[in-house]
């Protein structure tokens, strides 16, 4: 009798926990760790973080004084600008309307008294918003590639600065407070003759580049060479490294997790990520996809060498970040002196970068050469059967980047020409013969 009523108590006493229980697991909600679906940056630091400033930075300004055109490249008389801009409070903002024609515009840019600051891509005045001190924009949103000011400008009470679109000929105005019309002309419009003759060559109704009027002093560089970790990709762009698998083979090695794939290439020296996203075309929320690009790069420090931004596609949500010397563009036969990254939704679904940096020049290596000027380079373009001019769209300088296979961990930076062609930079390899010029593919 007795072992019976332990039963029953026994038995009580568990469909009250069993009670319990249930009702533990129908009322009370568990904490879980959130993990992010398109969370890919791990915290791996390859290089330090840049700032905005030093990364989206101009190529040149051009001062106009009269009918000349002198030219600023260098990257300390540009940071002196830059700081100046970093003080400037800008608010209202609009549309200029009353500059019409190709004549009137060209005049209106490139004329007198002019500080004519060109980046080398269109960016979005929100990206650019944070180089100045403040920025009022009140629902107004444009890209641009060059900012002017008129050092000659009367309205002290009321000054304004235009951001202008070249390409689109479209020209925006603010006011700008907090300006020192005195200290710009003081560091770049009395003593300009301290500066380099550039001209302008008009390539097509929307495309003026200014070009240097005599032969640049420049040099052909030795640098010694750092590599980067392979794992430190890996360890950044995949969610959970520890479920990547690699396989390796001559040229190259690989590492994916099933879906995300990342390639080491040992013969272009870089690594290439593919993330097969889908992309939702429907999706109507705009996104920078510059701002995106910095901040994916900035987080894993992959802006880990002296990388600017060199092109920017929001259409095709594309940015291409090269590498310069001297803020002179580095150019390559294979695709390692360059960071390049497109965009699906809000996913990274190509990403490429070099596998090393440049680290100490070799100083005993370093050449004095005498680059052609721009109007010698003008004559080899104009006279050059094989070039369709129509599919001309930039010329400039930079250098060509080459790496020492047979050493290891030594680059060489040699000047170039460079034009970009159907799409294409060449270099342009130039003899002193008339049509004597041939074209070298670059990236």
């Amino acid at each position: 009798m007795k072992r019976e009523i332990a039963k029953s108590y026994i038995l009580s006493i568990l469909i009250i926990i069993s009670l319990v229980l249930s009702w533990y697991i129908w009322t009370i909600k568990p904490v879980y760790e959130t993990i992010e679906e398109n969370k890919v940056i791990q915290e791996v630091q390859i290089g330090p973080k840049k700032l905005l400033k030093d990364i989206i930075f101009p190529e040149q300004l051009i001062i106009h004084k009269y009918q000349l055109h002198y030219g600023v490249t260098k990257i300390e008389d540009l940071n002196v600008l830059l700081e100046q801009f970093g003080e400037w409070k800008l608010k209202n903002f609009e549309k200029v309307t009353n500059i019409s024609g190709n004549e009137n515009f060209l005049k209106f840019v490139h004329g007198t008294e002019k500080l004519e600051t060109i980046y080398p891509t269109s960016i979005s005045i929100k990206t650019m918003k944070d180089n100045f001190e403040e920025v009022h924009l009140d629902d107004v949103t444009f890209n641009f590639d060059r900012i002017l000011v008129s050092v000659a400008n009367k309205n002290t009470q009321n000054p304004k600065i235009y951001f202008i679109n070249y390409a689109k000929q479209e020209v925006y105005q603010a006011d700008v407070s907090n300006i020192n019309f005195n200290v710009l002309k003081r560091n770049y419009y009395f003593g300009v003759e301290k500066y380099p003759t550039y001209f302008p060559y008009y390539i097509k109704k929307n495309s003026t580049v200014f070009l240097p009027e005599s032969k640049t002093k420049t040099y052909v560089m030795t640098f010694l060479t750092e590599e980067i970790d392979q794992d430190l990709f890996k360890d950044a762009l995949f969610i959970d490294p520890k479920f990547v698998k690699k396989n390796t083979s001559k040229s190259f090695e690989s590492f994916t997790d099933g879906t995300r794939l990342l390639k080491v290439n040992y013969k272009s020296s870089n690594i290439e990520y593919v993330n097969p996203v889908s992309i939702d075309k429907t999706k109507k929320e705009e996104v920078d996809s510059l701002q995106q690009s910095i901040s994916f790069i900035n987080d894993h420090g992959g802006f880990n060498d002296n990388y600017t931004l060199y092109k920017n596609d929001q259409q095709n949500k594309y940015s291409t970040f090269r590498l310069n010397y001297n803020n002179t563009p580095i150019f390559s036969k294979g695709n390692f002196s360059s960071i390049k990254i497109k965009w699906g939704n809000d996913e990274a679904i190509n990403y490429s970068h070099p596998l090393f940096k440049l680290s100490f020049p070799i100083e005993r290596e370093k050449k004095t050469i005498d680059l052609e000027s721009g109007y010698d380079i003008i004559s080899l373009i104009k006279f050059e059967k094989n070039l369709d001019k129509d599919l001309l769209e930039d010329v400039s300088i930079g250098y060509e980047l080459s790496l020492n296979e047979s050493i290891g961990n030594v680059a060489k930076l040699e000047p170039v020409w460079i034009i970009k062609y159907a799409g294409n930079w060449k270099k342009l390899s130039y003899t002193s013969e008339i049509g004597g010029g041939n074209f070298i593919g670059l990236e």
